[in-house]
């Protein structure tokens, strides 16, 4: 995985993380709503897996929160330095 993918998979990790606290829920309760093990939620809270679309929106549905909310400000930065990496690149 490049760099930038591993980045933003810890990124959301760490939101992932954070919203599961805020709603004072266990790593097994999140796990066990989504249907994983315990194991592979804190993968995804680490950002060692990647994280998918579809996985975002079933904890937006678990949260009552949109899927964006996982995607704050922040994340859009990495987005803009990948876009100038890229531009770079090609510009070689």
């Amino acid at each position: 995985m490049c760099d930038f993918a591993s980045n933003i998979n810890i990124y959301i990790g760490q939101a992932i993380r954070r919203e599961r606290r805020k709603n004072n829920m266990s790593m097994n309760e999140l796990a066990a709503k989504i249907g994983i093990s315990q194991q592979q939620m804190s993968r995804y809270e680490l950002g060692t897996v990647k994280i998918t679309v579809v996985f975002l929106l079933q904890l937006s549905v678990i949260f009552n929160i949109p899927a964006a909310h996982f995607l704050e400000e922040d994340f859009f930065l990495h987005i803009d330095k990948l876009d100038n990496f890229i531009i770079y690149s090609m510009n070689k």
